[in-house]
């Protein structure tokens, strides 16, 4: 999608006999009547292709945005134009093309309801915004849960960073400061994931020449120690997740009872249940976890399906890719039907750490637990040299967990 972005907006781009490039657009001949133009146009004022893609970008978004203004509401895009009319100022306009009066929108965006404001403010931009150059950056994030992780890094730090031009230490000192006043803050390591993407992506910003070499990165060396360690997910009881469990069931969530399901008899995180495979290894039906797992040790292994479970597994094309929605049905639910379901440290992962804790009540043995689970084996004798357990093990220790719950 980012490809096919960037290639619209090169067609965008277009360049005058006078060498000063242009953004411009066609407007779709049902949106014409409303628009009153068959294009939208601004001059780049500037003969320079790079800084002309650089400008570009706000200007062809304030573009789209009147378009979809236009189609979905096309009375309050005339409201827009004959506020501007109105204003009637000819002041030159800014670094950026704009005049006073193409800014001047926040008494007609003021009357909008608040979703739709946030939707359309800013139609006129004042700068190139950071995270304007986000897609292009991720494209070399082959693993896409560190893409979106890229992402969502990057817009984070776009709040206090609006435009690269505002990129630097004081930003940086702003987001610091907002998290450490938080009542929870989240976990250092956290948040020094979102300052390493967004190291990487300044040093993207300056390999792109869009950023001065000479800039210091203002995301590396940040000191993180003014914030408290986050406390541990604590293991939920298996009480506490049959409550869970049966409310979900009561309200119809069949799909957030799979995933309790899956999780209490297999250990495994809750992304990992939305992307395995069913596989057969020497007659055993396996969950086979994708190759791109969180850590090395959890990737691809296999964890043996328990026959409580068995029905389950025609089911997994359904449960691709929704661990996130599930999540925050299951946060939602644990509040309600829990006595302390207010507190950060019972999670849906929380019965992953059930699992561990039974296990290892059960007396079974570390090494095919950690198997089971994807944990790193910290012993040399098991951490190097040991080729793994074997599916007969990893059985054993399925019916184990299977058995405690009956």
């Amino acid at each position: 999608m980012a490809t096919d972005r960037r290639q619209k907006d090169a067609v965008n781009i277009t360049k005058r006999e006078n060498g000063i490039y242009r953004a411009e657009i066609k407007v779709p001949t049902e949106l014409r009547p409303v628009i009153g133009k068959s294009k939208l146009t601004k001059s780049l004022k500037t003969r320079d292709k790079r800084r002309a893609v650089i400008e570009a970008g706000p200007i062809l978004d304030g573009f789209y945005r009147q378009l979809e203004l236009a189609r979905t509401a096309p009375d309050q895009y005339v409201k827009l134009i004959a506020q501007k009319n109105l204003q009637g100022r000819s002041q030159a306009p800014d670094q950026w093309g704009y005049t006073q009066a193409d800014a001047d929108t926040e008494g007609w965006l003021d009357s909008l309801p608040e979703e739709e404001r946030r939707r359309y403010e800013p139609i006129a931009h004042k700068g190139v915004p950071y995270s304007s150059f986000v897609d292009t950056f991720i494209d070399s994030y082959a693993n896409l849960k560190t893409a979106k992780d890229a992402r969502r890094s990057v817009l984070e730090m776009a709040e206090w960073a609006k435009t690269l031009d505002e990129v630097g230490p004081s930003a940086v000192r702003k987001w610091k400061q907002a998290e450490a006043q938080k009542s929870n803050s989240r976990a250092s390591g956290t948040l020094s994931k979102v300052l390493t993407f967004n190291a990487e992506y300044f040093a993207y910003l300056q390999d792109q020449e869009l950023i001065s070499d000479e800039l210091a990165n203002p995301f590396k060396g940040v000191r993180l120690k003014d914030f408290t360690s986050k406390e541990s997910y604590q293991a939920l009881t298996l009480e506490e997740i049959l409550t869970i469990r049966d409310a979900a069931a009561k309200a119809g969530d069949s799909e957030l009872v799979e995933f309790i399901d899956i999780a209490r008899h297999t250990g495994m995180r809750i992304a990992e249940i939305a992307s395995t495979t069913v596989v057969s290894v020497e007659g055993v039906e396996c969950w086979k976890v994708k190759a791109d797992a969180k850590t090395k040790a959890s990737s691809g292994r296999l964890v043996p399906v328990a026959s409580a479970i068995s029905g389950l597994t025609s089911g997994q094309p359904e449960r691709a890719g929704r661990h996130d929605a599930v999540s925050k049905r299951f946060g939602r639910l644990k509040r309600v039907v829990l006595e302390d379901g207010a507190s950060r440290t019972k999670v849906f992962h929380s019965i992953r750490k059930y699992v561990a804790t039974t296990l290892e009540r059960e007396g079974v043995p570390e090494g095919i637990t950690a198997d089971l689970l994807g944990h790193e084996k910290q012993t040399m004798t098991y951490g190097v040299y040991s080729g793994g357990s074997s599916i007969q093990q990893l059985v054993g220790a399925v019916k184990k967990l299977e058995e405690c719950q009956t």
